[in-house]
């Protein structure tokens, strides 16, 4: 059997939005951290293979416009909205109020 993806997802705590998500792809693995847990800077450490930010609030907004892809190790940047708005820097955007059907296909391919 191949390793999971590693999907390392960044969030307030209790994000409902990142639940969701990961019902959605169960063949993965997350790694979560909560904002203030780790900066961006410090995200290549983790070595993701995705790079999954809970935009849905102030806190994931803020966290986007400090990362950079030189923090992800070149890993796909997604940003989770409730408003379908593309985030600047992200390879992805994920409007969770929309059913899984019309997202989860890119996610995987992000991770090809």
């Amino acid at each position: 059997m191949d390793d999971p993806q590693v999907i390392d997802a960044f969030l307030d705590e209790g994000s409902a939005a990142v639940d969701d998500v990961a019902a959605a792809l169960a063949d993965c693995r997350f790694e979560s951290r909560a904002f203030g847990e780790i900066d961006p800077a410090g995200c290549a450490s983790l070595l993701p293979t995705l790079v999954l930010v809970d935009a849905t609030g102030a806190a994931g907004v803020a966290f986007l416009g400090d990362l950079d892809p030189d923090h992800v190790a070149g890993a796909p940047i997604v940003a989770l909205t409730t408003d379908g708005e593309v985030r600047a820097g992200v390879d992805a955007t994920v409007d969770v109020t929309a059913p899984a059907e019309a997202w989860v296909r890119m996610v995987q391919d992000l991770l090809r």
